[in-house]
């Protein structure tokens, strides 16, 4: 079955608006203003392309979920669902639709294919494989496809499909309208950024710097108290002592400060851990007395506003410090659900106590007040640019957006409003993005990406791979990129040798987004785990490192294309990546030998002389017609002439085939094959979302997937067993780049036991 659905209008001139509450999980995005959505509904069959009506039970499910939010459902069966007779693939449906709106709206796929699958205990079993699609024509590099299944058991022989799409249609119209939700809640975010400017709240050329404000200078010893050299103690870094560094900061590179937790806090270790983070809260209306007082924040602000600088505050409030008064005053206010025991539990993570700090019940209309009234007086009394909103994940999503659109009504869309989503995943980071309305969030799968590769001798592509998935994100510029974090151990640390630690900022560097910095990485602080990773900081500003880190961030400055370019990919190999970016007319060629001996000619699809390259970054590399010769250990940057990318015959190719053969593997009677990977196509990592579905040819098992010249996917085969387990294969992860030669090519893969 096909469910077409098309809303009719300009979706650009919309505001949305989000109906949640403090007391519930996000409820459905609604539209300020009212939108018709055509839809029809065909039927794809095992045997044929039949084209059939919905039951009604469908059409009042869809229309009862398009008044949620606000979408006028308009039924176009007859005129639509013949046309999509013809074509099987999800996509090219999509682009058919399109092409006969021809107004570029949003638009929406969902097909039903319906299977009589079993009979158990005289009942007769249904499964219904659906792909939803959800994007606009305009944005199709941002198109949502999300697979989904259900099963519907049946009384008698005589009912068929229809009944058990009549029996789903609840299912199905809640599915779908999630999928909704999140392309809508992502198009309010990309409007909220456009909202605040060209490039929204950061800019291309911007670069944050993390201060952990005891451990950074000391401009004022007169609030100096149990202060000593110990790990875990205080060591008398204060705000007077960060404004006094300001300058340090601007001529490194930096435009916006992120500084530590300033509230007032607990003041001795608890458990052998020391309270001098400022993450274990005390009071959060109050200033913390050994950093300084709000005026003394105000002058930091305000002198760092006169150097064209911001300050963001670290916003803690998911708890409070194990023995802040609250608990005592307001136990009411605590979830007292004891500590989390299974990390991968969503209502442990909120609920639960992170390492036994107790936590808020953020559900509680008391509790929001306070904690929005306790951060209005901070941005009230000190002019604050924004907040780097600690914990996300163990808050819910309703809280955040009501929290981040109240400051944004009151402050305005400048107002930065950066989460801290602890994921991997970047599936996880849109959604938090879309749901919780945040500008921005760190960009955790490009961090391991990098550690993995570079620092542990992983395989590039892992790198590739989080570069790839930009398009997840709507605009990936936004998201803020780091190497180093003061929860981690430090970069320094994990790299274990300066070579890599080099080739580790200069990959990042060169990378899109905004980059933060953690004290400390300019001059290679090192620490393995807390308090050590917390150290305190040694300033050189004209040692190697720092000279580094400031060239890096100059060449950054000048070159746009590092932080807006799209990636396009030329080579991926496990220890060699080359990609090439653009923005406007600034384009750049970056590439990485992670090789420790070996250097490494590399063929390109194109002339690289033609275009007149410039080296930017790197000491040995050679260029010679269509050849990249990179020493080992090099990471190089090279400014590319006035031919545009798109200009170039090899890099116009469109979709192509790739056809995965698979041998190997034992399949019982009920089991099926899929490739489950980092992309859409392959599910996000789930399994049973992955388009990529194996057949058996010629005693092996074949599937085909359609890619564009110089995408990469990482993936790994997975065997659905016939219960629904899955049996993943064995070690590291596979990664094929397409080529951009005119070929098809054909993927020989052997199962790993």
């Amino acid at each position: 079955m096909v469910l077409v659905m098309v809303y009719r209008g300009a979706l650009l001139g919309l505001m949305i608006l989000w109906l949640t509450g403090c007391l519930s999980e996000p409820g459905p995005v609604s539209l300020s203003r009212s939108a018709e959505v055509s839809y029809a509904v065909v039927v794809d069959t095992q045997d044929s392309y039949a084209v059939d009506v919905a039951a009604s039970g469908l059409h009042e499910a869809l229309a009862k979920m398009g008044a949620q939010r606000n979408i006028r459902f308009n039924d176009k069966s007859n005129s639509l669902l013949e046309r999509f007779r013809r074509h099987r693939s999800s996509r090219q449906r999509l682009a058919k639709l399109w092409q006969e709106e021809g107004e570029g709206g949003l638009s929406v796929v969902v097909e039903l294919r319906p299977k009589f699958f079993s009979l158990m205990n005289g009942r007769y079993r249904w499964r219904i494989d659906a792909t939803f699609l959800v994007g606009e024509s305009a944005r199709v590099e941002d198109v949502i496809l999300k697979p989904w299944s259900t099963s519907v058991y049946l009384d008698v022989s005589q009912q068929d499909y229809v009944d058990a799409i009549e029996r789903i249609s609840g299912r199905l119209a809640k599915a779908l309208g999630q999928e909704l939700d999140i392309y809508l809640g992502n198009f309010e975010s990309r409007n909220l950024e456009e909202g605040a400017g060209a490039s929204g709240v950061f800019q291309s050329d911007d670069v944050i710097y993390f201060v952990m404000v005891d451990r950074f200078a000391n401009g004022d010893p007169s609030n100096d108290s149990l202060v000593d050299s110990s790990p875990e103690s205080f060591h008398g870094g204060d705000i007077k002592g960060v404004q006094d560094r300001l300058p340090y900061l601007k001529e490194l590179g930096v435009t916006t400060l992120w500084v530590s937790p300033l509230f007032s806090m607990r003041q001795i270790p608890f458990q052998g851990y020391g309270a001098f983070h400022g993450y274990w809260v005390n009071d959060l209306k109050k200033a913390e007395s050994r950093f300084g007082t709000m005026e003394d924040v105000a002058s930091l602000v305000a002198t760092a506003h006169s150097q064209d600088m911001r300050v963001f505050l670290d916003m803690v409030l998911n708890h409070v410090d194990y023995d802040a008064p609250l608990v005592k005053e307001r136990p009411h206010w605590f979830h007292k659900r004891g500590g989390i025991e299974d990390w991968s539990d969503p209502e442990e993570l909120i609920f639960g106590d992170v390492h036994g700090l107790p936590d808020l019940a953020q559900e509680k209309s008391e509790v929001y007040d306070y904690l929005l009234e306790a951060s209005k007086l901070w941005i009230d009394t000190t002019a604050l640019d924004g907040f780097r909103l600690d914990a996300v994940k163990h808050i819910s999503q309703s809280f955040w957006a009501s929290y981040n659109q109240a400051l944004r009504a009151r402050y305005g869309r400048q107002f930065g409003l950066l989460g801290e989503v602890f994921d991997g995943s970047p599936a996880v980071l849109q959604n938090y993005m879309a749901r919780g309305k945040f500008n921005s969030v760190f960009d955790f799968p490009l961090y391991y990406s990098v550690i993995d590769s570079v620092c542990r001798g992983g395989h590039l592509g892992k790198v590739a791979s989080a570069l790839a998935s930009e398009t997840l994100y709507g605009d990936a510029m936004r998201l803020v990129t780091f190497v180093d974090n003061h929860d981690l151990p430090r970069l320094r640390t994990i790299c274990s040798t300066e070579p890599k630690f080099e080739r580790a900022l200069a990959l990042w560097l060169t990378s899109r987004g905004v980059p933060s910095i953690t004290y400390g990485t300019e001059v290679g602080l090192e620490g393995a785990r807390e308090p050590h990773n917390r150290g305190v900081m040694q300033f050189a500003p004209n040692s190697g490192m720092t000279r580094n880190i400031r060239e890096l961030l100059r060449l950054r400055k000048a070159h746009p294309s590092m932080a807006k370019g799209k990636a396009r990919f030329l080579v991926v190999e496990e220890e060699v990546l080359v990609y090439v970016k653009e923005h406007g007319t600034d384009r750049i060629l970056v590439g990485l030998n992670n090789h420790k001996a070996e250097r490494r000619a590399l063929r390109l699809p194109f002339n690289l002389e033609v275009l007149a390259p410039k080296v930017l970054l790197g000491t040995d590399v050679i260029v010679s017609d269509s050849t990249l010769d990179i020493a080992p250990g090099e990471v190089v940057a090279l400014e590319l002439g006035d031919v545009g990318l798109d200009d170039l015959t090899p890099l116009r190719g469109g979709p192509k085939e790739l056809a995965l053969m698979v041998e190997g593997v034992e399949l019982d009677p009920g089991d099926s094959l899929v490739a489950a990977g980092a992309s859409p196509v392959l599910g996000l990592w789930e399994p049973n979302q992955s388009e990529v579905r194996f057949e058996e040819w010629n005693m092996q098992a074949r599937a085909k997937v359609s890619l564009n010249p110089g995408q990469i996917i990482e993936f790994k085969l997975v065997v659905r067993k016939a219960n629904g387990d899955l049996r993943w294969e064995e070690r590291q992860n596979r990664y094929f780049l397409m080529p951009w030669d005119t070929k098809q090519p054909v993927l020989n893969l052997t199962w790993r036991a």
